[in-house]
């Protein structure tokens, strides 16, 4: 009887551990993206932003590339760490011969990977709209998962 006790609380307490990990709380923080929004608002493009990301946001830049005017960045800074976004309006056709994993962020499909330098890159296109949404390790202080990457681009509105 007590083997059986004993089988029954190992195993219990296993797959209580597995669960935790599967479903750990994402470390990421609420961010009012209103006044960069403002910022990259045009006639005809409204990009979404990230709602949450994975630092303190100290500083945001947007800025638009002078000879694109389809395409916008913005940089999230704060607590030694890098979040780079960038917005085209439309589809991207430039030649990528990196390897991706396909991925999802809610119901649209996205492709994300991690290169040498240990950027991590999360690729989406919604409403004619396409999102490079990375995060510049090597510029970090902090190590960001590719969970808490892709819970930023679910936070986007």
């Amino acid at each position: 009887m007590k083997k059986v006790l004993y089988l029954l609380i190992t195993a219990g307490m296993l797959l209580v551990g597995c669960g935790t990990n599967g479903n750990k709380n994402l470390d990421l923080v609420s961010y009012d993206n209103a006044e960069i929004k403002s910022e990259i608002k045009k006639d005809d493009f409204h990009p979404k932003l990230p709602t949450e990301v994975p630092f303190k946001v100290e500083d945001a830049e947007a800025s638009a590339d002078p000879f694109n005017d389809k395409m916008v960045t913005v940089d999230f800074f704060g607590e030694g760490n890098h979040l780079s976004l960038t917005i085209f309006k439309g589809e991207t056709s430039y030649q990528d011969d990196n390897e991706y994993e396909e991925v999802k962020i809610g119901e649209i499909k996205a492709k994300y990977r991690l290169n040498k330098a240990d950027t991590k890159t999360l690729k989406w296109e919604e409403n004619g709209i396409s999102y490079n949404l990375g995060y510049l390790s090597q510029q970090s202080e902090e190590k960001v998962t590719k969970e808490e990457l892709m819970a930023v681009a679910e936070s986007f509105e």
